[in-house]
């Protein structure tokens, strides 16, 4: 009788804690630190279980930032990232989805060469709250 209680209750803790457990980043494209040839105009960005991205941000960086730079930064100073660039976020021509989803797909003009950091805010279906960025570098195709 003890066995089968103590199956019982591991079965309770257990399985929920593997249910509710954190969503992570599996995917993103381009991947962070790689370089693509100039007139990309599509972000994806893959989750291990649904999320709700509620803000997401692609910056042109300045030329006088090095990639190196942008890999020190905070991971986990995206929200005060999004609200210092404002405006000067580049413009989607997509909608981030309402719903929860366990791939983002975003559009945009073609970008030009240069240096773009992308930055998120997502909350998980247990409603922990999440956040991240990346940087890719878009390069002359000639």
């Amino acid at each position: 009788m003890t066995a089968r209680l103590t199956a019982l209750l591991a079965f309770v803790i257990i399985i929920p804690n593997l249910t509710f457990a954190h969503s992570k980043v599996n995917s993103s494209d381009p991947d962070s630190g790689s370089q693509v040839v100039e007139g990309l105009a599509k972000f994806e960005l893959g989750f291990t279980q649904p999320v709700r991205v509620t803000r997401f941000g692609l910056i042109r960086i300045d030329a006088s930032v090095a990639a190196e730079d942008l890999m020190e930064r905070d991971p986990d100073d995206a929200a005060a990232l999004l609200n210092s660039v404002g405006a000067s976020g580049l413009i989607t021509t997509s909608k981030i989805p309402k719903g929860f989803s366990a791939e983002l797909t975003l559009t945009f003009d073609p970008l030009e060469p240069g240096i773009y950091q992308y930055v998120w805010i997502a909350v998980a279906q247990d409603g922990h709250l999440m956040e991240g960025q990346g940087h890719f570098e878009v390069i002359s195709g000639g």
